[in-house]
């Protein structure tokens, strides 16, 4: 999925006071700041070109001095990565950082819409390997592949307790079609599955009912860059069904893409309203709907204090321009917007570029949203989701009278 691409390192050993072509590419790309990108708020494409001022010079001149004429060796990937790592620390603001190796696959895989294999998650249970859910329209639910299916065998490999979930996903990866097995009521069923990109739900939807209405219910796991298509198509099917009104839960969802709110507010909210603001260094910009798309039911939004970025956004656009209510408890507060520029090596800076505003000029940065209605969930709900929901339980009593 991605190029690797290894870091410049110096070759002459001689001492120098001056700067070769290659030691101007490298410093060049660490402070190019090609910005592609999104962070757990938001998402842009932005490339700007800085000046190389006699700052940068300094900075050459002490990479030059240290790894020619050091009393030690020095792994120069290592003392680049200080020098990036350190610049981000100066600015000594929560969101701005230095994401190594690990933490850019972290982040680009969170925030990742699909995946290479065939749409099914697997749990070992302590005896076997049994299939905990089947992706909507994926290979495996095309096939028939179904939810407490018990894995017997890939590609001929009995598959058993012991082994990692690791290994099973490796079975499936490294070829274009596998045979599964599986153990179904006591009978062996084979299915041949071709193994493709499965798009990530994130997702999920149901009709609930109550004192004789319909109300819609759509949570949201996280902004990923496929959330509009999912969130669109769940809301037809519930409209279809002809709800009275709808919940939008965004418990537990940290943000990701920015576009993903304003396609989805231009389903609800009337055109040339603001959803948004951005307040960057030098100017400000404003985000408006931009569809002829509205509706007219009532809306609540479900938060914790775990609903931060751009499901922060969304939720004070739908509060402030749509007339929404908010149940829950006090949201997270993140009011900055980051950008991320990927550097040679693989690895990720990510810094704020601007703070943003909700649709009557709030900024939640650090505060959070308060809801219109507190309501705190049981510790067995937190710990088990065995117990009631009291958050949504208070959200359907409130929105059907």
């Amino acid at each position: 999925m991605k190029e690797f691409k290894d870091r410049y390192k110096l070759n002459n050993k001689e001492h120098k006071n001056t700067f070769s072509f290659k030691e101007l590419l490298f410093i060049t790309a660490i402070f190019g700041f090609v910005v592609c990108g999104l962070t757990t708020l938001i998402v842009f494409n932005i490339t700007k070109s800085y000046a190389f001022d006699k700052n940068l010079n300094d900075i050459v001149k002490s990479y030059n001095e240290i790894t020619n004429t050091y009393y030690k060796d020095v792994d120069t990937k290592d003392l680049a990565d200080s020098a990036i790592d350190g610049m981000l620390e100066y600015l000594d603001e929560n969101y701005s950082k230095y994401l190594d190796t690990k933490e850019t696959e972290s982040l680009n895989d969170s925030l990742s819409d699909s995946y290479k294999g065939i749409g099914i998650v697997v749990y070992n249970n302590g005896e076997n390997y049994v299939v905990y859910s089947v992706v909507k329209n994926s290979e495996s639910d095309r096939a028939g592949i179904k939810k407490n299916d018990i894995i017997k065998s890939i590609n001929g490999v009995t598959i058993t307790k012991d082994m990692e979930t690791s290994e099973l996903t490796g079975m499936i990866n490294k070829s274009s079609k596998v045979n599964i097995v599986v153990i179904r009521e006591e009978k062996e069923l084979s299915f041949d599955i071709e193994v493709k990109n499965v798009s990530i739900p994130v997702v999920s939807s149901k009709t609930l009912s109550k004192n004789n209405k319909k109300i819609g219910y759509i949570y949201l796991s996280s902004f990923t860059k496929n959330i509009y298509n999912q969130f669109k198509d769940a809301l037809e099917e519930l409209e279809h069904d002809n709800i009275d009104s709808l919940i939008i839960d965004l418990r537990d969802n940290t943000g990701g893409y920015l576009s993903g709110v304003q396609e989805i507010s231009d389903l609800f909210i009337k055109k040339d309203k603001v959803l948004y603001s951005l307040e960057y260094k030098d100017s400000t910009k404003v985000i408006k709907t931009k569809t002829d798309d509205y509706k007219t039911y009532p809306i609540v939004v479900l938060v914790n204090e775990y609903t931060a970025s751009a499901s922060e956004v969304l939720t004070l656009a739908l509060k402030e321009s749509y007339g929404a209510t908010v149940i829950g408890t006090k949201t997270f507060g993140k009011g900055k917007v980051q950008v991320t520029s990927t550097l040679s090596d693989d690895t990720m800076i990510k810094y704020t570029t601007a703070k943003w505003y909700s649709p009557n000029n709030n900024n939640i940065d650090e505060i959070g949203i308060k809801p219109g209605i507190t309501v705190k969930q049981s510790l067995d709900f937190i710990l088990t989701k065995d117990s009631n929901d009291l958050q949504l339980e208070k959200a359907l009593d409130y929105i059907t009278k």
